[in-house]
């Protein structure tokens, strides 16, 4: 049974500020107003339905403790509200907090604060309104899915920026911060060493490639490793489209670079979040082969704090693709 909590894509402790974030964030992608879907009307009620109750403290209140008597008649099967992904996908964590869940802020003692992109409930969301693929044969249930990572992405970032001074964020860095760790990119089997300040969690996607997503301990910056397989499509179909199905909630600025990049053709540009406007995004794709290689790039202000660690980090990722 999904919740109202999964319906938003955030976990039963989320603040409210996080809670709005999120509603703003799914309302502007699924308003029948901006969204030609036949499904955005019912997509939107559900979304409305939810804030209703989760955005009003005491209705919330009831409904938590309503949820808790619930749970404790249930038998103990995990589903969607415990931050299961969808069915065939893994989740796992490595990294500095290998323990903790994924994007958990600060310590476990803060799990309340979790949010976790596997859910099954975010790519239901995106799997209604991206049901078929277009004319022209371009998927885009896999770059909604990424989409709706980097906003989960983003609102956490968001809420632990609010709520910690620098100071608080440097020394929760430093708690946190592990020894490096080694990633392997399993369609290259070439290794990455990981600094000990990333968290890495592993989705599945809707068409059943893995999302990394790494996510630095202190909350300022996280980025987002994704692949996708579209064998016919090139540069001059993707890129249009990777515009258009991300401007409602990740504007992004056009027509960006397009050039060469160790042979392959490669597109970047840089954008922001239209439920988190100080959050800013920078996208590069890469055209490999048959497949579109993405890396996305969620940073919170001061933005030169992390960019040496992502500059750092981004490198690494993409050195993983040598040799194809």
């Amino acid at each position: 049974m999904h919740t109202h909590y999964d319906n938003l894509k955030v976990t039963r402790g989320a603040p409210a500020e996080v809670i709005r974030a999120a509603y703003k964030a799914l309302s502007q992608r699924y308003h029948p107003d901006k969204n030609p879907s036949p499904d955005a009307q019912r997509i939107m009620r559900i979304i409305n339905e939810a804030y209703a109750v989760l955005g009003d403290p005491d209705r919330r209140t009831a409904y938590d403790r309503e949820l808790a008597a619930r749970d404790g008649q249930a038998p103990k099967v995990a589903g969607p509200s415990a931050g299961q992904p969808q069915q065939g996908a893994e989740v796992h964590t490595g990294g500095a907090g290998a323990d903790s869940p994924p994007f958990a802020a600060g310590h476990q003692g803060h799990q309340g604060y979790q949010f976790n992109p596997g859910s099954q409930a975010a790519y239901e969301a995106a799997a209604a309104f991206y049901t078929q693929t277009n004319k022209r044969g371009l998927s885009r249930k896999a770059i909604a899915a990424l989409v709706l990572v980097v906003l989960l992405c983003a609102a956490w970032l968001w809420h632990i920026n609010q709520r910690q001074p620098s100071g608080r964020r440097e020394a929760i860095a430093a708690q946190n911060a592990g020894p490096s760790v080694t990633w392997t990119n399993p369609v290259t089997h070439a290794s990455a060493d990981i600094d000990g300040i990333w968290k890495l969690s592993v989705t599945g996607a809707d068409d059943g490639q893995p999302v990394y997503t790494f996510t630095e301990a202190n909350g300022s910056a996280a980025i987002v490793f994704a692949r996708e397989d579209l064998p016919g499509v090139g540069f001059n179909k993707y890129i249009p489209a990777y515009l258009r199905n991300n401007a409602a909630t990740m504007p992004l600025g056009a027509p960006g670079i397009r050039e060469t990049t160790d042979g392959h053709e490669s597109w970047s540009t840089d954008g922001h979040l239209i439920a988190a406007p100080s959050m800013r995004t920078h996208v590069e794709l890469r055209h490999i082969g048959t497949s579109f290689w993405r890396l996305v790039i969620v940073q919170a202000q001061p933005y030169e704090a992390t960019d040496d660690a992502t500059r750092t980090l981004k490198a690494r990722l993409w050195a993983t693709l040598a040799g194809l």
